[in-house]
């Protein structure tokens, strides 16, 4: 059975994606993975509902926003690859007693290619007493952007995720204070499509859900060498080096899911951040998000 599915990018935290196609075990559950990346999240969530793709590698979030916006839709959460949250706030100097309060005396550079980041960044912000308007925020940049912002001394904190974590660690201009995985479960990323194809296809769910615990378990038990050697392939500018340095970190913040069953715990964190940052009025069932 041959899929199609877009991604926003590549990025190593979706390191079990790549594992299960790379490895085979998306062919060993009978799927045909097309890959494709490129468009705006907005765009994606088009394809899925016009039938230009078969599936998005995203976040629940885009399933949450559908139901806010009209409660019929077809988009459902299927299977989880990504179950903390990936991103790292980086500063030019060393903060080993770091808390989320000083952020308000800094220059600050935000992601801006996606709004999950900010957004849950926000709820950690509000949780600790700190209004996220009162940060002085630099104009959006990309993620490669800010890095170079913080190299050359215009801004005193990004947010980013790996490799930029890792290369501005190892070139010593940049310091992790705070890593946004120890919040806690937060469903992230996983695969989001439409109830019609799952109704059409109804193995559909548990091949995807097969392939992803195999590259789950196999993504979480090796060494950081031998994931790091199977993804260098869809990471061609990046060094072999850096992207062992980043599965190694995401190991020990055990953002990959231990399961592919998507987790309701983490759905209630996501979506009450989408509550406080007006994303949506009120928290769907699970049973309205979940295939």
């Amino acid at each position: 059975m041959k899929i199609r599915v877009q991604q926003n990018f590549f990025a190593l935290f979706y390191a079990p994606l790549y594992v299960a196609n790379r490895r085979g075990h998306f062919a060993e559950a009978g799927i045909e993975l097309d890959l494709a990346t490129g468009l705006m999240p907005i765009d994606n969530a088009r394809g899925v509902a016009d039938g230009t793709l078969d599936l998005l590698w995203a976040g629940p979030i885009r399933v949450l926003r559908a139901l806010e916006l009209d409660p019929a839709t077809p988009l459902r959460y299927i299977a989880e690859g990504v179950r903390r949250d990936p991103f790292v706030i980086v500063g030019r100097a060393p903060r080993p007693t770091f808390r989320l309060a000083e952020m308000a005396a800094l220059r600050f550079a935000q992601v801006s290619e996606v709004p999950t980041p900010w957004m849950c960044l926000c709820r950690d912000l509000r949780d600790g007493g700190i209004n996220p308007d009162t940060i002085t925020r630099l104009p959006d940049a990309t993620m490669a952007e800010n890095a170079a912002r913080l190299r050359r001394g215009e801004v005193d904190a990004i947010q980013v995720f790996e490799p930029f974590v890792s290369e501005l660690e190892q070139s010593g201009v940049g310091h992790v204070w705070y890593e946004a995985a120890t919040r806690g479960p937060n469903a992230y990323s996983g695969f989001v499509g439409p109830a019609s194809l799952l109704a059409q296809h109804p193995e559909l769910v548990t091949r995807l859900r097969r392939a992803m615990n195999a590259a789950l378990r196999w993504t979480r038990a090796e060494p950081a060498a031998a994931v790091a050697a199977v993804l260098a392939p869809d990471f061609p500018a990046v060094p072999l080096d850096m992207i062992q340095r980043a599965v190694a970190r995401y190991q020990r913040l055990n953002i990959w899911a231990d399961t592919s069953l998507p987790d309701p715990v983490g759905l209630t964190r996501l979506a009450g951040m989408a509550q406080s940052f007006g994303l949506i009025r009120e928290i769907p069932p699970a049973s309205n998000v979940f295939a």
